[in-house]
């Protein structure tokens, strides 16, 4: 736990405190997946596989934060980075997730310039942004003394994640790059396909079209571009394309495919 560290070590820039820059740099990618349980334990069986993220899903799972809760702690005593999507760009949504000890916060639906700069207000502190002050809230340690110094690191490490799943956004793509405070534009695939009118066909042709020319557009600004892959087949073809930040599936996927194997291999 980071304030754990802190008063162990004397501040955050003892190498035990996470830090962004090294955890997106020290590997071609990093891979999570989305969790839709409240089970801590499903937190630890995916740290112990060896993922280096998860995704708690409020937007399309049926957890709030008293259940996120439990997994962000989970995370943090397991080793993998807790991120939160949260169902929609408002503050305090962002505010209550960053608050518990979430390292991320993945932002949906980003179609215009405006959206971005309100997704970075909410999660950035003071000059970056305007997100809510509180001393005693368990990120900083319950304590006032650590804030300040947590400020400054909350600014410099928390990923700010911007879903781009539209036509809109797509249009919109360079103003969103350029947006101070971005971390890693997200593709929606399922999203982008229903906004190209195709729903639901990931690989259709316009849509991997689009995908791809969001991403030449991120890596001309050294921009890290995250998206989500059905299975490994899929998660390997936006690897090659570079993309570093790889969602594969669902905890409730894994656990379905799983079971279906045993069960299917012995009733057929």
């Amino acid at each position: 736990m980071f304030f754990k560290a802190l008063r162990n070590h004397g501040g955050f820039t003892d190498p035990s405190i996470w830090k962004k820059r090294e955890w997106l740099e020290e590997k071609p990618f990093v891979l999570g997946t989305f969790v839709q349980s409240s089970d801590p334990m499903v937190i630890e069986i995916l740290a112990s596989a060896g993922f280096d993220f998860v995704i708690i899903d409020f937007e399309h799972g049926p957890l709030g934060i008293d259940s996120a809760r439990l997994s962000i702690m989970a995370c943090n005593a397991s080793g993998i980075v807790p991120v939160v999507r949260i169902k929609e760009n408002a503050a305090p949504l962002v505010t209550e997730v960053l608050d518990f000890g979430a390292i991320g916060v993945q932002i949906p639906q980003i179609c215009v310039p405006g959206d971005a700069k309100r997704a970075v207000f909410y999660s950035k502190y003071h000059p970056m942004g305007g997100r809510g002050i509180n001393p005693y809230v368990r990120a900083s340690g319950y304590s006032p003394e650590l804030f300040r110094t947590y400020m400054t690191w909350a600014n410099e490490n928390h990923l700010v994640i911007m879903h781009v799943e539209g036509l809109e956004g797509v249009k919109n793509i360079d103003a969103i790059l350029d947006t101070p405070g971005l971390d890693i534009v997200f593709l929606g695939p399922y999203d982008l396909s229903q906004s190209a009118g195709v729903p639901g066909e990931v690989e259709h042709p316009t849509v991997i079209q689009k995908m791809k020319e969001v991403i030449a557009k991120a890596h001309e600004r050294n921009m890290v571009v995250g998206t989500f892959a059905d299975n490994e087949a899929a998660a390997k073809k936006w690897i090659d394309l570079g993309v570093r930040y790889i969602v594969v599936g669902y905890d409730t996927r894994m656990l379905f495919q799983g079971a279906n194997k045993v069960v299917s291999s012995l009733r057929h």
